[in-house]
């Protein structure tokens, strides 16, 4: 299971620094960040989660629906990052998202822009892999 899941996610490497890129490109300040939750939500319909939705609160949810109802796994992030300061400091703009084939670089890039990524794309790969439909189900509130 564990290399199959590797390798699955060496196969969509591109697709996931692409995403990642993508989140650190859009600002999402504290109580700005409708434009990054419609971003997370359209991407996660795309990979086929059963379900996704924002709540009213505007957090995104998105579940994948397994048979056992006693075994769930929740993956929980933040959409917002603080203003980058002192951007002089910076070796790239904080919103580049530039990738230099090692490291993925901007704001929330070692945060939760990284880590939504991961999370979405986790889920993505253990559908595919057929665990969510069997075995557990999986919430994400992001």
């Amino acid at each position: 299971m564990i290399e199959s899941f590797k390798e699955i996610a060496n196969s969509l490497k591109s697709d996931i620094i692409e995403f990642t890129q993508k989140l650190i490109q859009t600002p999402s300040l504290t109580g700005n960040e409708e434009h990054i939750a419609e971003i997370v939500f359209h991407k996660m319909k795309s990979l086929g989660y059963d379900d996704v939705f924002i709540d009213d609160c505007g957090n995104v949810v998105g579940i994948l629906k397994g048979e056992e109802k006693d075994k769930d796994i929740v993956f929980s992030s933040h959409l917002d990052h603080g203003e980058p300061e002192e951007k002089s400091l910076w070796e790239y703009d904080p919103y580049s998202g530039n990738f230099d084939n090692e490291f993925i670089y901007g704001i929330g890039s070692s945060d939760c822009k990284a880590s939504i990524a991961s999370q979405i794309y986790s889920g993505y790969i253990l559908k595919k892999l057929g665990l969510s439909e069997n075995e557990i189900e999986i919430y994400f509130y992001l």
